[in-house]
């Protein structure tokens, strides 16, 4: 079983798709629409909290590798699409994690129960409990 954000389950379903029975996807990251070369204040702003700053032309070149190819950056929609596992995917609502990438998610997944609101107030309490009921429904028998 997987609870972590989409980029990390995406990547881990590439690395060795057996180990993982079902998944909770919590608000795959993503971009929405023309990719923009100038990088982002938030970026920048980690970048400068580095104690090894790499230099501006390394910093660009991971930035680009990173954000570049939009939809799920860990990820493509064949890929998205191609998997059959049961899956639980709460929906991003921000700039990061935006709802578009979640909602396109939600088509390809073959296997998916979608949460549209979850993170604060009863929305969250109603999530948690069907998270722990989810992981509980498809956790093998040993």
């Amino acid at each position: 079983m997987l609870f972590r954000s989409g980029s990390f389950i995406f990547n881990m379903l590439k690395k060795d798709p057996k180990r993982v029975a079902a998944a909770v996807i919590a608000q795959p990251i993503g971009r929405v629409g023309p990719f923009n070369p100038q990088r982002p204040a938030r970026f920048n702003e980690w970048a400068a909290s580095l104690k090894n700053k790499p230099s501006d032309a390394v910093l660009d070149a991971f930035y680009s590798n990173l954000y570049k190819d939009g939809f799920v950056y860990s990820a493509d929609r064949a890929f998205v699409g191609s998997l059959k596992l049961p899956c639980l995917l709460l929906a991003g609502n921000d700039d990061a994690h935006p709802r578009p990438i979640s909602d396109e998610c939600n088509k390809l997944l073959q296997n998916v129960e979608y949460i549209l609101e979850w993170k604060s107030g009863d929305p969250l309490v109603a999530a948690q409990k069907r998270i722990k009921e989810f992981l509980a429904q498809h956790t093998p028998k040993s």
